[in-house]
Parts: C-alpha cells; sequence; structure tokens
C-alpha cells in the first residue's frame, strides 16, 4: 500500500455462513488468523452450525485460540434459507460494517455471499471478493435451483472486483454459467499441513486401512463408497473400513453401514488417524477441491477417488494417487484394490508430500490473498483518485 491517504493497515471482514466441520470453514479461520498483522486488520462474521454438521471450533479449540476477538457471531447467518433469520443476519452484517468500515469484504459459500455482498455493495465498501469453494448450478442440485442460483450470482458478480475458484474446474464452471465475466481468478485451498507432513512415511505395500474423512451428507455419497468397500472387501477379506465425518444423514448411514464399517464420528485427531491408514478414498458426487484427500497425500498416504469437479484438476497425474475410471462403485473399488497391493503408489506419495505442501500449505495461500488485496485496494486508490482529478 502507498500513496498519499493510504491505510496504515487494510481492514479485511470475511463473511462466511457457519464454522462447521469442513474445507471453507479451516480456510477462513487460518485466512483470518494468518493475515500480516501489521499490514491487515481482520474480522471472520459467521452463523452457527447447523445440528449434526459439527462445530470446527469445538473440534479444533487451537484455532479458536487464533482467531480469539477476530470472531464475530452473527444471528440468523447460517446454511438454510430462512426468510425471518435471513433478514435478521443482513441486518446484523449491515451493522457490522457500519462499525467496522471495511476496506475490503471477503465472502464464502452460497447464502453469506450473497448477504454480505449485499452489504458491502449498500455500504459502498471498496474492495468486494467472493470465493466458490463449489459451485450448485448442476449435477445433483434440482436444476431449477441451479438455474436461479446461476441467475443470482451473475448479478452477485457484477458487485465484485474479484470472484476465486479454489480449482480450475470451478473456473470453467462459473465460465459455463457466465459467473463473474473477466473477475474469475483461481486462487488453490491452503491448509495448515504441518501437522500431516510430520506423519512417518508408509514402508512397503499400504496396509489394509481403507478411510473415508466426509460430512455425512449427500454431497459425499457414503452409500456409494460403502458399495465399493464391500466389493473390495470380496478380495482383499482383511480389510478394515472406517469413516469420519458426522452430518445430516448420520442416522441413515448407521441404518445402512454394515458392521464392518467403523463409524468414528468426527475426529480431532486426523494426523493420527491418518498415519494409521493405507489408502483414504473419496467417494463424491461433487467437489470443489477435496481437503480429505490433500492432507492424505501430505501425509504421504495413497489416495483413490471417483472422478468429479476439483478432484481431477488435483489428482491426475499426482504421485501417489489414482482416479477410478468412473463413478460407479465397482471402478472404485478396483481402484481400491490395486493401491493396496501397490507398493510404489506409498513411495510415490511420500516422493510427493514435499509438492502437496507447496501447493496447497497456508503460507502459499496468504501470501496469494495478501497480494490479492493490495492489487485491488491499489486499483480502488488509482480510480478513486482518477475520478477526483476529473473537472
Amino acid at each position: 500500500m502507498s500513496g498519499p491517504g493510504a491505510p496504515r493497515r487494510l481492514r479485511v471482514l470475511r463473511v462466511i455462513a457457519r464454522l462447521n466441520v469442513g474445507g471453507p470453514a479451516l480456510h477462513v479461520s487460518l485466512l483470518t488468523s494468518r493475515l500480516d498483522p501489521d499490514r491487515f486488520e481482520s474480522l471472520l462474521a459467521a452463523g452457527s452450525p447447523g445440528e449434526r454438521e459439527g462445530d470446527m471450533l469445538a473440534l479444533r479449540p487451537d484455532l479458536a485460540v487464533e482467531l480469539g476477538e477476530r470472531l464475530v457471531t452473527i444471528p440468523g447467518l447460517g446454511r438454510d434459507v430462512r426468510p425471518g433469520a435471513d433478514l435478521r443476519a443482513l441486518r446484523g452484517l449491515e451493522g457490522l460494517v457500519r462499525r467496522f468500515r471495511p476496506h475490503v469484504v471477503h465472502t464464502h459459500t452460497a447464502k453469506a455471499g450473497a448477504l454480505g455482498r449485499l452489504v458491502a455493495a449498500g455500504r459502498r465498501t471498496p474492495v468486494i471478493v467472493h470465493t466458490f469453494h463449489g459451485t450448485v448450478f448442476g449435477g445433483h442440485f434440482h436444476p431449477v435451483a441451479g438455474r436461479a442460483a446461476a441467475l443470482a450470482e451473475r448479478g452477485l458478480g457484477r458487485l465484485s472486483d474479484a470472484v476465486l475458484a479454489v480449482s480450475p474446474t470451478v473456473a470453467s464452471e462459473l465460465a459455463r454459467h457466465h459467473v463473474g465475466r473477466g473477475r474469475v481468478r483461481v486462487v488453490p485451498l491452503g491448509l495448515d499441513l504441518a501437522p500431516f507432513a510430520a506423519v512417518p512415511a508408509l514402508e512397503g505395500a499400504p496396509p489394509p486401512v481403507l478411510t473415508l474423512v466426509a460430512r455425512l451428507a449427500p454431497v459425499k455419497d457414503v452409500p456409494l463408497f460403502l458399495e465399493a468397500a464391500e466389493m473390495a472387501r470380496r478380495r482383499v477379506p482383511a480389510l478394515r473400513v472406517r469413516i469420519a465425518g458426522d452430518g445430516p444423514l448420520r442416522s441413515e448411514i448407521e441404518a445402512i453401514a454394515p458392521p464392518w464399517a467403523e463409524l468414528l464420528g468426527h475426529r480431532g485427531d486426523l494426523p493420527a488417524l491418518l498415519a494409521d491408514s493405507g489408502v483414504v478414498a473419496l467417494s463424491s458426487r461433487s467437489e470443489g477441491s477435496p481437503v480429505a484427500l490433500i492432507e492424505a497425500l501430505a501425509a504421504a498416504r495413497p489416495v483413490v477417488s471417483v472422478p468429479v469437479g476439483g478432484v481431477v484438476d488435483i489428482l491426475r497425474g499426482r504421485p501417489g494417487a489414482l482416479l477410478a475410471t468412473d463413478r460407479s462403485a465397482g471402478a472404485l473399488a478396483d481402484a481400491i484394490v490395486q493401491a493396496l497391493g501397490d507398493a510404489s503408489l506409498a513411495r510415490a506419495a511420500a516422493a510427493g508430500r514435499a509438492q502437496i505442501v507447496c501447493e496447497f500449505g497456508i503460507e502459499r495461500l496468504v501470501a496469494d490473498i495478501e497480494a490479492l488485496y493490495e492489487e485491488l485496494w491499489e486499483a480502488h486508490s488509482r480510480l478513486s483518485s482518477r475520478r477526483l482529478s476529473e473537472p
């Protein structure tokens, strides 16, 4: 930042629907707490997680300590559309923006992105940014809802100075639906991968322990994973199968899970869980950027997945990773069995660990976002100066 009248620190307000267990909540918590305090003053506004979603800060008290007073709870803000609660959240955000007077408002997730950008534009916030961690325009979402979401996002994109996508696939989806024209940039996730990088690499072929780390929500398609695991167990009878996570489908998954599948619930010790794993799998219907697979690769564990969304961007050609030929239980089972018997895949995962940590570490993300904010602020300042100098 430079020039007369430039603030000593940029005030940044980040808005997310809720801090549930998942990649977006990790992403925003780490960004808020780790931006350079000499250049940025950060606040994070969030609603409360829904029932069975899991509370990220309860699971990760270290993040709660890092955030400290930078976290502000907005009553009514959450995932679901509820007119009364949404109006209360809108008023809460408007009051927060009025008091904090941010130079930058950066929103995450769909509803928080809509409410946050409307408030920011109404209060003439100089810089408005939104991150897409995935899209709701198609796939497993109802077509009418998808079209309505795309139409709304086109309008909101015109309020945004930058629209960020966490993977090239997400960026392509935005382009296909004409969202954020000319303003879309790919900024991959950044995570605290140091605890995973400390996990000892495997020696020899992966042990017969298959792990899924996922929210128990429709998008993760846990039934497909269980079907593939059952097929794999017919060929590898000693295979242990574990599912770490919780969510709205917990009761349904418990009802269909066979006795050999261990349902572990939310786990706050994922590095230890991965240390005891041979292969980590993913069976999602859609993914923006798969945090569970990134963390597994940082732990030098082979990963397998169905080929969807941002998974393909990350895993194609990646050492230690296998993509199933299609999104079917049989194809996923084949990939699981192949990975379990492949010592060279385990060695490749260990050799590729440093690269995944470099690409998706929090240090890279913080540097990218700090540079982005300063670039956008400078552009705003130049435009304001030109307007003031015009007769």
